[in-house]
């Protein structure tokens, strides 16, 4: 193959926490592929945070949860299930047959002097992106948006008005959220949380305290992720011409789309990746 297109740096810090979040609801059972996603994306943060604790989360799931712990003990991992991390969790989230990612806040943080990451299952790194790095050296939060998004595609649910106030256009892809030193709480606390509504809620909640917080803020430009999709011609260059992250997520599961991503693209993707992390 040939040289990678960047120098593969790492970050060795022990004051890391990352966290990934895997659960299913009523309506969006857990489908086979998202176990070997979060695999994949153990595997690579770890090489990528080699000194970080990883912590497996389980919210609501019926079946699968040996099958994560297997996962998990693979990747030297914790797996917890989302009662071991709280004391409390607010019976709205418990009750909602509505499909959200209000789980991955719970707990908001796990170290109050270090920083912690909180990844969907679906997430991969093959670099550290310039934000994380940023994030890591000045505290504050971190997450994937920009301004860059029609409406349509912001899915704030009822968060919309209340985020415009304070950032017109902001948009984040909670897929990825970090809190560092000087983020201790959120100007929304979970706790007071209404009515869930919409599936979107979850991601104009923390737009609204990412666009509301006080303290340093660091964004992964949604520009910088590559799209990968049956018009993509080259994944090797979508990679280096990115800031080494993929989000997996944007496909729907049921969708020809998706089952050629997964096989022809996706299989690419991880070659690569693989290669990358190991050069």
């Amino acid at each position: 193959m040939p040289k990678p297109p960047f120098i593969l740096t790492r970050y060795l810090g022990k004051d890391l926490t990352i966290r990934w979040i895997i659960g299913e609801s009523k309506n969006y059972p857990i489908r086979p592929i998202s176990y070997e996603l979060l695999e994949l994306s153990l595997r690579f943060a770890r090489a990528l945070f080699p000194n970080a604790r990883r912590i497996v989360c389980v919210s609501q799931l019926k079946l699968g949860y040996n099958r994560i712990e297997v996962i998990a003990d693979r990747q030297q991992a914790e797996c917890l299930h989302i009662s071991e991390m709280v004391s409390t969790i607010p019976d709205v989230l418990i009750n909602s047959d509505i499909h959200h990612q209000f789980w991955k806040y719970l707990p908001l943080r796990t170290s109050r002097t270090g920083f912690d990451l909180v990844f969907d299952h679906q997430l991969l790194l093959w670099r550290i992106p310039t934000a994380i790095a940023n994030w890591l050296q000045n505290g504050g939060i971190v997450s994937i948006g920009d301004n860059t998004m029609t409406d349509d595609q912001r899915h704030l649910g009822i968060y919309k008005a209340r985020v415009d106030r304070i950032k017109p256009g902001l948009a984040l892809n909670d897929a990825l959220i970090g809190f560092g030193i000087g983020c201790t709480s959120l100007p929304l606390s979970i706790n007071d949380l209404g009515l869930i509504t919409d599936e979107h809620d979850s991601n104009g909640w923390m737009t609204y305290n990412f666009a509301a917080f006080q303290g340093a803020k660091h964004l992964i430009p949604v520009r910088t992720i590559p799209y990968l999709s049956e018009r993509s011609s080259n994944t090797r260059n979508l990679i280096a011409s990115s800031d080494g992250i993929y989000c997996v997520n944007h496909f729907n599961g049921n969708s020809r789309l998706y089952q050629n991503h997964h096989e022809e693209k996706l299989k690419d993707l991880i070659a690569y990746i693989e290669y990358l992390l190991n050069y």
